[in-house]
């Protein structure tokens, strides 16, 4: 098998940024680079599922979430209903991030998602600190067994 996921990691960090989020970090990697550099984006990988098939090759499915957060006060709730769409533009505009992966699909948003990160916590809705909402993506990959 190859590293796939960092090639997944660099190109949803490379559309994220196309969508207008300059500062992508990976959790748990990037939490002590974590400051007030919005809007930013938290990408965390998920669980990963195998499905051996033919000619040994692996087809699995791995989640990732993506958790936008901004420190817009005023009008948060359009800014990050405008923030989803634009990351959604980016993503979800073919099926397969231009060939680096097989399959791309969003699994959920949750606009009030809360999330622990050693230590840090971050809550959306209202709050003087920031917004948070979480995009989950399943994402298919298929890597050959060596």
């Amino acid at each position: 098998m190859t590293n796939k996921i960092e090639t997944l990691y660099t190109t949803i960090a490379t559309l994220l940024n196309t969508a207008g989020i300059s500062n992508v970090l990976r959790i748990p990697d990037d939490i002590r680079r974590i400051g007030n550099y919005f809007p930013m984006a938290l990408l965390q990988e998920g669980t990963q599922d195998y499905l051996l098939t033919s000619g040994q090759q692996y087809e699995y499915d791995v989640v990732m979430n993506i958790y936008i957060v901004s420190d817009v006060i005023e009008g948060q709730s359009k800014y990050m209903n405008d923030l989803q769409v634009a990351v959604f533009n980016q993503l979800f505009a073919n099926a397969n991030l231009s060939g680096a992966v097989r399959k791309i699909d969003p699994i959920s948003v949750d606009p009030g998602a809360s999330t622990q990160l050693s230590g840090i916590l971050v809550n959306a809705g209202f709050s003087e600190a920031c917004v948070v909402r979480q995009i989950s993506c399943r994402i298919k990959l298929l890597d050959a067994r060596y």
